[in-house]
C-alpha cells in the first residue's frame, strides 16, 4: 500500500510540476497578451490623435480653398469689368477719331471759307477803290 502511495505522490508531484510550469507560461503568455494589449491601445490613441490633427487640417484647407475661389470669383469679375471697360474705351476711341476727322474737316472748310472771304474783300476793296 505504501507502494501505491509513494506512486501516487510522484504523480500528483509530477502533475504539480506541470501545472506550475503552464501556469508559468500562462503568466509570460499573459504578460505578453498585456504588452500587446497596451502596444494597440496606445496606437489607437495615437491613430485617434492623428484623425484628429487631419480633421482640423482638412478645415484649414477648406477654408483655404474657399477664399481662393473667392478671390478667383472677385478676379473674374473685375476682368469682365475691364474687358467691358475696354470695350467701351474702344467704342469712345472710334468716336473720338470721328470727331476728329469731323473737326478737320470742318478746319478745311473754314479755311476755306477765310480765303473765300479774304478773295471777296479783296475784290470789294478792289471794286470800292
Amino acid at each position: 500500500c505504501r507502494l501505491k502511495i509513494e506512486e501516487e505522490i510522484v504523480f500528483l508531484e509530477q502533475q504539480l510540476k506541470e501545472k506550475e510550469e503552464t501556469e508559468g507560461t500562462n503568466l509570460i503568455v499573459q504578460k505578453q497578451l498585456e504588452n500587446k494589449i497596451l502596444d494597440v491601445t496606445r496606437l489607437i490613441t495615437e491613430s485617434r490623435r492623428e484623425i484628429v490633427y487631419n480633421g482640423e487640417e482638412l478645415e484649414q484647407l477648406r477654408s483655404e480653398n474657399f477664399s481662393l475661389w473667392q478671390e478667383l470669383e472677385k478676379t473674374r469679375q473685375h476682368s469682365s469689368e475691364s474687358v467691358a471697360k475696354t470695350e467701351v474705351l474702344k467704342y469712345e476711341m472710334k468716336e473720338l477719331e470721328t470727331v476728329r476727322n469731323e473737326n478737320k474737316t470742318l478746319k478745311s472748310s473754314l479755311d476755306e471759307s477765310k480765303q473765300n472771304s479774304s478773295t471777296c474783300r479783296a475784290e470789294l476793296e478792289f471794286l470800292l477803290v
